[in-house]
This record gives C-alpha cells, structure tokens and sequence, in this order.
C-alpha cells in the first residue's frame, strides 16, 4: 500500500478515533442529569417510566460540555468492519476544551487533536503535518433537532444496569424501526451523563463492541499545557476555513465548487442531512453532507472526478461513480446500510440531470473503487471534521 493510501484511511481512523467527543457531547450548555441514579431507574425498568427515564439519560449523555473535567482511556473500534481496536487517551474541560492522542496500535500512534472550543488543530505524525480547522464545538445546541429525530426512528427502554470502569452505568436500549438497522444499547454513567460504552446488535445476533472506556476520573483541574498544541519545528500546517450551510441553501456553493452538489430530498431508513460543509480551497474541491437518523450518523463527501476507476476502498468507506461525481460515504453503519443511502444520493444525481437536461442521468457505480483516485484527496480530505457533531 502506497504511503498516500495510508494516509487517506489514516484520515478516517482520526474521524473514528473522536467518536467519543460526538457521541457524548453535542451542546454548548451542559444538560443537567435528571434520572438520580440507580436507585430510581431500578424502579423504572420496565415499567411505564422506562422511556421517558432513557430519553433523559440519552439527552444528558449528548451534552457537548461535560458536567465534570473528564479524563479517560477508551478503546475504539478503528471502522465496522475492523477487529483492531485503537487505545485512546481523552481528556475534555467543563468548558468544552479537548485533547485527545491515539496511545495504540502502533501504525496510528501519535495522531492527536487539540480543540479549544475557537481552532481545532490535529497532527499527523506520518504526513509530519498539522491540520488546523475552525472548531466545530463553536456550533449551536441541536439536542432537541437530533432527539426529534431519534425518537420518530428509535424506541427507547432500560435494558439493564452495569458498573464500567469502575462507574455505576445504566445501559439505554434504542431498537431501531427500521429492520436495516441495528439496536444501539448506551451505557451512561448515572451520575455525570458520560458515555461509557456503544454496543450494537441485530435479533438474535452477536453483539458488537464499537467503543468502551477502561479508565475514567473527574479531575478538578488539567496542568496548563493540556490544551495546547505546539508541532515541532519543520512541520508544515495546513489551515482550511470551510463553509457550513444548511441542506437547502446547497445551491449557494455551486459556483465555488465547480459542480451542482447532490441532496436527497428524501433518504432512506429516517436519515435526514444536517449540514454541508464545503471546502474549495484545495485542489480537488469537495463537499462533506452530514446525515444522521438522530444517533446513528455518516459523512458523504462529494467531488468532481471523471471516468471509472478501479481499486482498494479506504477502510471503512463506500464509494460510487456516477456522472462526472465520485461519492464516499463513511460512518458507524453496516456496509449494506451505507450502500442503500449512498445509492439514494447517486439516484437523486440521476434525476436532477435528467430534469436540467432533459435527458438521461449516465450512472456508472461500484463498491469496488477507490484508492487510485481517492489520492486527489489525501491530505485536503483533512479539511473535515469526521467527527463533528450532529
């Protein structure tokens, strides 16, 4: 595998390796914990109350702030498809600062990010460089938009109580209504609202293990230079601004990006976009289209590319060709799952230019595409938070 391959997946193993930033925390203000231990969900566990008790344990563990300091270890599975599971070190402020640095395994250790709420700023030790992006905590409170949408494609329960890292945790079943997808079971610490476990499963099924924290502790202070990100000397920094809009405001960035972005007016299995966050300030001008059904969530990133090529799919990715776009998607979903809703985009490609030119839509796709061309991207496909929060 070619260094510039490796430094493509490596991108997306940084997107994976955040996971735990957007799964915990996806506010400004922290929300308040209102479930008061085990005590009271051991009453509620199966009973009538068992919903409502899941969805305030589910809304405190999205907070974007944490109630307290946090520092932990966690292990996170490098993609879906992956056995390896990276050792990362956490460490994230009341006021929302975060640091976090891959510990193992050895091919991505070293990759670490440093936000402080304004900049976000992560090296690539292999690339000898340092991205530097705006921050996405900067961004509004969307609890209310993601738990809208949860609660219309998910039913909430208690499943069960278990202790995790030494922490008191009560485990939140959401089973899917959808059959495509899969149960997710959150294991929330019931007294700060931090994540500490994401498992999934489909009926009758095994159970997959897609994150899980083996330390965890509340200091009353971090040491001064936690938050700060200082490259050594000779490394080359990369900035990108990118531009975030809304689904509908797509048409905007069609100038700048050389082609007409393509949005599904209606995706599949109660996925919505969120947001596009353009870049064209690299070579290779892309666009990042966030979609999440309230928890499970993806990234699709389209740009301009001609032809058919063949090739190794990042890990991790789906990939498809069609009419002058290639089309990646990643994300913490099944395989099949991803590839329904990128078809749904390349489907809705077809029909805009069917309808602009009065002609057919020419689709060409395929799952087995990739790395040959996915090097046009390389390090400008940095220029996205793969872990920004929905």
């Amino acid at each position: 595998m070619s260094s510039g391959t490796e430094g493509l997946m490596r991108v997306f193993v940084l997107g994976a390796m955040a996971t735990l930033g957007a799964f915990s925390w996806s506010q400004v203000k922290a929300v308040p914990i209102l479930i008061g231990g085990q005590d009271e969900v051991s009453k509620t566990h199966g009973g009538v109350n068992s919903a409502k008790s899941a969805r305030r344990l589910l809304i405190a563990s999205m907070a974007r702030r944490p109630q307290r300091n946090v520092r932990a270890i966690i292990l996170q599975r490098e993609d879906y498809t992956s056995s390896v599971m990276q050792q990362i070190k956490v460490e994230m402020g009341r006021d929302g600062r975060l640091h976090q640095i891959v510990l193992a395994p050895l091919s991505v250790q070293g990759f670490e990010t440093v936000d402080n709420g304004t900049v976000c700023r992560t090296f690539c030790p292999d690339e000898h460089c340092v991205i530097e992006q705006p921050s996405a905590r900067q961004e509004g409170d969307d609890v209310p938009f993601r738990m809208g949408l949860a609660e219309r494609n998910y039913t909430f329960s208690i499943d069960h109580q278990e202790r995790i890292a030494g922490r008191p945790a009560t485990v939140v079943a959401a089973v899917p209504h959808y059959a495509d997808l899969e149960t997710r079971f959150y294991s929330i610490d019931d007294e700060t609202g931090f994540l500490l476990r994401l498992q999934t499963s489909r009926e009758g099924g095994p159970t997959m293990l897609h994150f899980e924290t083996k330390m965890v502790e509340f200091p009353t202070d971090f040491s001064e230079g936690t938050f700060h990100l200082e490259p050594a000397l000779g490394v080359m920094t990369r900035r990108f601004e990118g531009k975030c809009v809304s689904p509908g405001a797509a048409h905007r960035l069609q100038e700048e990006l050389g082609f007409e972005p393509v949005i599904p007016s209606n995706l599949p299995l109660g996925f919505t976009a969120k947001e596009l966050q353009a870049s064209s300030e690299s070579k290779v001008p892309s666009l990042a289209v966030r979609i999440t059904d309230g928890l499970a969530k993806a990234t699709v990133i389209e740009w301009a590319k001609k032809g058919r090529p063949t090739g190794q799919v990042p890990a991790g990715t789906k990939v498809m060709n069609a009419g002058g776009l290639t089309l990646l998607i990643s994300g913490d979903l099944s395989d099949a799952v991803k590839e329904r809703l990128l078809r749904s985009f390349i489907q809705a490609g077809r029909r805009e230019r069917a309808e602009s030119s009065g002609s057919e839509f020419t689709t060409h796709y395929t799952s087995e595409i990739g790395a040959c061309w996915a090097l046009e991207l390389v390090c400008e496909v940095n220029a996205f938070n793969f872990d920004r929060d929905f």
